[in-house]
């Protein structure tokens, strides 16, 4: 996720960078690049140009106001400003004048006009769309940015409460389990105790380990038996009969007709207080 995040402020950072360079490039032109002139020549050169005999170092806006021409062997830059060439100049408040006499303005002048209207409006076009560009890149990083601070806030009021939930089971195993038995927690009814495997009850020996409630659990079936040896009892394991009507068993129909199959409320709360008291063992000690 992190790294994901990383690449999308990049790409944002990169294309806004890209937006504002243009924006700048289409409203200054490339009028600060350095070109090469020589005392008598009347071309502008690269700097390893074989023409370039004296080199005199000057700006290519420069070179372009004083009238210099691009060299045809090094092809230097063209000039893409808004600069006006000494003799253009001269030659537009010639024309200027000429106008103003009521003479007729040249084929070529006209057109010379009509070309500096087409890039002044193609400028303004590109600085137009360049400044739409960077205001939907900023809208897409200001999105982004609150989305970012919601999920933030999330996580730390998801992490507050997670907190408040710790700290609430702390105080419970603090005040209700830490250092006490399950049968301090909970009155067990007389006559009942807790064993290995769950509750007894009269004398417990290594057949019965639950007393009067052993009963015993069949691999397959849904009945539990008083007797290992009765009808469909095979592969059996032993436990109270509490927790076997917990488990889904019904009372064996042959040899415990008289059992209601009921759990008492004190033996669920019981177990229910069990699992919990672990978990919150498990969880803070």
């Amino acid at each position: 996720m992190k790294k994901r995040k990383w690449i999308i402020e990049g790409l944002l950072s990169l294309g806004l960078f890209l937006c504002l360079t243009g924006i700048v490039t289409a409203y200054t032109g490339n009028g600060a690049t350095i070109v090469y002139v020589t005392r008598t020549g009347e071309c502008y050169h690269r700097a390893k140009c074989g023409y370039l005999k004296s080199s005199i170092e000057i700006s290519l806006e420069e070179a372009y106001v004083r009238g210099y021409r691009a060299c045809s062997k090094c092809n230097p830059p063209l000039y893409s400003g808004t600069a006006i060439r000494m003799g253009d100049r001269e030659k537009n408040d010639s024309d200027s004048s000429a106008v103003n006499r009521g003479y007729l303005i040249g084929e070529g002048d006209s057109q010379e006009r009509t070309t500096r209207k087409i890039k002044t409006i193609w400028k303004m076009v590109c600085l137009v769309t360049g400044t739409s560009v960077a205001g939907w890149v900023f809208a897409q990083i200001w999105k982004y940015q609150k989305e970012r601070k919601k999920e933030q806030e999330r996580k730390q009021l998801l992490k507050e409460k997670r907190a408040s939930e710790k700290a609430d089971r702390l105080c419970l195993y603090t005040d209700k389990y830490k250092g006490k038995s399950i049968d301090e927690i909970i009155n067990i009814p007389l006559g009942y105790k807790i064993v290995d495997n769950g509750i007894a009850m009269g004398e417990v020996s290594k057949k019965y380990p639950n007393g009067d409630l052993t009963v015993f659990l069949p691999q397959t079936g849904k009945y539990y038996h008083n007797d290992m040896r009765c009808r469909g009892c095979s592969f059996w394991t032993r436990t109270d009969q509490f927790h076997a009507r917990l488990k889904g068993y019904q009372p064996c129909p042959y040899c415990r007709k008289n059992d209601d199959g009921e759990v008492p409320e004190w033996y669920r709360k019981l177990i229910e207080e069990s699992v919990k008291k672990e978990e919150l063992e498990s969880e803070f000690e």
